[in-house]
Order: C-alpha cells, then sequence, then structure tokens
C-alpha cells in the first residue's frame, strides 16, 4: 500500500469522507517523513490525501496563526502575502497552494481550500471568537476538526 494510500484509509478510518468541512490542526514532526523523500514530498502527500479524502465538494480549513508580527519582528507588520505561518509546514504549504484563500486576520488567519473556500474566505471580523468569525463558521458548518 502506498503512503498517499495508507493516509486515504487513514482518514476515512477517522471518520472523514466526501462534502465534510475539516480544520486541521496537525504535527507532521513525529511521522516517518524520510521514507518519502523529505519533509516537502511527505507535506503533499498529507495534503493530496485529505483532499482526495473530502473531494470536491469538501472544504479544508488550516490555521496560519502568526504571531511574530507583534515581537518586534523584522518585517514590523503583517502581510497577507509575505507573513508566515507558525502553525507549522503543513500550513505553510497550504498558504502558498494555488487554491487556497486566506482570511485576513493578522493573528488568526485561515487558508482555505476547496468548495467554501471562496465563501469562507471573505470572512472577518474584529471579534475573532465571534459567530462572524471563521471559528463561527466552523460550528455552523458543523465542521470536523
Amino acid at each position: 500500500m502506498s503512503g498517499k494510500s495508507k493516509y486515504i484509509e487513514g482518514l476515512q478510518n477517522l471518520g472523514l469522507g466526501t462534502g465534510d468541512t475539516v480544520l486541521v490542526h496537525s504535527s507532521l514532526i513525529e511521522f516517518n517523513w524520510k521514507e518519502y523523500g523529505g519533509m516537502e514530498e511527505f507535506v503533499r502527500i498529507v495534503f493530496d490525501s485529505l483532499r482526495e479524502v473530502v473531494g470536491e465538494t469538501g472544504t479544508l480549513m488550516f490555521p496560519v496563526f502568526n504571531f511574530s508580527f507583534s515581537n518586534d519582528s523584522p518585517e514590523g507588520y503583517w502581510s497577507l502575502d509575505e507573513t508566515k505561518s507558525d502553525m507549522g509546514v503543513l500550513t505553510e504549504y497550504v498558504r502558498h497552494h494555488e487554491d487556497s484563500v486566506q482570511t485576513v486576520h493578522p493573528f488568526y488567519s485561515f487558508a482555505i481550500v476547496g468548495d467554501k473556500a471562496g465563501q469562507m474566505g471573505k470572512i472577518h471580523s474584529r471579534d475573532t471568537c465571534s459567530e462572524e468569525y471563521i471559528f463561527g463558521e466552523v460550528h455552523s458548518q458543523n465542521a470536523q476538526i
């Protein structure tokens, strides 16, 4: 069984399926990514597996939170295009993906791909914990986490 097939089966065994909206929290460091030719290839396999499981009607949300610009960062500002995710290699990969739509928030931004990416990417609120921001959308969409 190939690496991608193993991950697809594992995600399906977790209950994920076609049409799901999933908020993906990840830590890939404990996986044996070296057997896949390196971290970059492994991240691509994980991402492709997630997309395949939720299909064209599903949506994947990745937190691309960044806390460094408020800590006297060299940039001194937050930029949607330039500020890196502090949430790991998978989130940074998705942030740069051609299908990704990113919400506009300097701390609690999300990179979103899939069917509802355009709709969810437009969500903006000053109160990040409100029903009007992405966390409220996670709840209203009955998203998997």
